[in-house]
């Protein structure tokens, strides 16, 4: 995929409502060229797994946020905060999240 198709992908998706985990992990996905399955097999999971959390079907876990960060390159932290901002907006609440590590 050439590098101008997988930026309008990551802006067009942007347009399509706030950053969501499924939204993150799929841009990022196809940006770093990775299939569905690839990614997958790397963590240990099914395919239909990956693809119903890039859809909004399933909730990712802590653990498996993690684990995809490590995999795909991305700071844990980054991938955490958008999944906790993402539940913290569907229970329409009104903060912000700020990870940084525990001394």
């Amino acid at each position: 995929m050439t590098t101008k198709n997988t930026t309008n992908a990551f802006f067009e998706s942007l347009r399509k409502g706030p950053m969501t985990f499924g939204k993150l992990l799929s841009s990022l996905r196809i940006a770093d060229e990775f299939t569905q399955t690839e990614l997958a097999k790397k963590a240990k999971v099914s395919k239909g797994l990956i693809c119903d959390i890039e859809k909004g079907r399933r909730d990712a876990s802590i653990e498996l946020a993690i684990k995809l960060a490590r995999i795909m390159g991305y700071p844990p932290e980054a991938f955490i905060s958008v999944l906790f901002e993402e539940q913290i907006r569907r229970a329409k609440l009104n903060f912000k999240v700020t990870l940084e590590k525990a001394a």
